[in-house]
């Protein structure tokens, strides 16, 4: 059985799903605290950042096609946007300084892929094509330059393999130029788009279950039902300071995250981990300058986290007792608590993260 959420990113729509739960609030875990928070130009991050937003490209003229001389072709694209329905797509063969208005390939339906297309007589000289695009709800696709404005733009040229940035849904150029008679296409834009992770679903609903699953009781239940609410919701009995957490962490957790949690030792894993201590005052989009103590908005993330994945060899492994006390051991190592303080199911949630009001929630409306 698979989870489709129309309108959101791919992996929202789990492949294997076994379970679901209701929740009065959003999970604060780690993929929602730190992953799916891409930074803004002036600190704060984008929170709950779901939901595909307006975009649309080019397919046919694209990189690698060749043409035979000088004619006219058809200009063919895809537009979508996880926030309703598309309404007008506008091309554009000079790089953006006139558009015309392409023609949509019904059904336009919500949270759908659509086909624009537009015919265009090639002369044979260089050319920029463009595509840009609305949705119902008064979204438009922006511009590479007001992309940059509203999220900012790295510092530093980040590794081949790295994201370049969350829901990256900017115009995009193809360049064509002349070459022996035939025009070559090739990337014309400085930044590449993300590849495609838009859910479709069809609008029937079934009459009757699909007959999968079976019935849980409530110890069936309890082995997964695990999470931690902001709040403290969740967090089972038990207790630890930062003095037994260091002791654990040396044993435990130091081989990957070296010693005091200052960054992770080359050679154990893939690449070495980030330290779990420190971090400067955020001045870039670089998701490197997240750490816990200045981007995190909730000290109950770093429990839900440490049990349901740490140590990563043996997860789910840690006595309540131990991930207690590694949490604990964290937060002093952050100068967020004292070293003396004992971290339990009613003060971890008392503990106020520097970072708690850095956020702003990219869609409420569909939250």
């Amino acid at each position: 059985m698979r989870l489709l959420l129309p309108g959101y990113e791919g992996n929202m729509n789990v492949k294997y799903l076994r379970r679901i739960k209701l929740v009065e609030e959003p999970a604060m875990g780690y993929w929602e605290s730190k992953i799916y928070a891409p930074l803004l130009p002036g600190g704060k991050a984008y929170q709950f950042y779901l939901l595909q937003e307006v975009k649309s490209f080019i397919t046919q003229p694209s990189p690698g096609l060749s043409v035979k001389g000088p004619g006219l072709y058809e200009i063919s694209g895809i537009a979508y946007s996880g926030a309703g329905r598309i309404t007008k797509v506008l091309v554009s063969a000079d790089g953006g300084k006139s558009w015309g208005e392409a023609a949509l390939s019904e059904p336009v339906l919500s949270k759908a892929f659509t086909r624009f297309r537009m015919p265009w007589r090639w002369d044979g000289g260089p050319a920029v094509l463009q595509s840009r695009a609305w949705d119902d709800a008064g979204n438009a696709q922006p511009t590479r330059t007001e992309f940059v404005a509203a999220r900012g733009q790295l510092k530093a040229a980040p590794p081949v393999a790295a994201v370049l940035n969350q829901h990256f849904n900017a115009v995009t150029s193809w360049g064509s130029r002349a070459r022996g008679g035939q025009a070559c296409l090739r990337i014309a834009s400085t930044s590449r788009p993300l590849g495609l992770a838009l859910c479709l679903v069809a609008g029937a609903a079934l009459a009757d279950g699909p007959g999968l699953g079976k019935p849980l009781n409530e110890a069936d239940i309890a082995a997964w039902d695990i999470s931690i609410q902001p709040d403290g919701k969740g967090l089972p009995p038990g207790g630890g300071t930062a003095a037994q957490g260091a002791r654990i962490f040396a044993e435990k957790c130091a081989p990957c995250h070296g010693p005091e949690g200052k960054g992770g030792v080359t050679g154990v894993t893939a690449a070495p981990l980030p330290p779990l201590v420190g971090g400067d005052p955020i001045t870039d989009i670089s998701a490197a300058m997240k750490r816990i103590a200045n981007f995190w908005p909730y000290s109950t993330t770093v429990f839900d986290y440490t049990r349901r994945a740490m140590p990563w060899q043996q997860p789910m492994t840690l006595a309540n007792d131990e991930v207690y006390a590694l949490t604990a051991y964290i937060l002093a190592l952050n100068k967020l608590i004292g070293e003396n303080d004992t971290m339990n199911a009613q003060t971890l949630p008392k503990v106020r993260m520097p970072n708690r009001d850095g956020f702003i929630v990219r869609f409420p409306d569909a939250m």
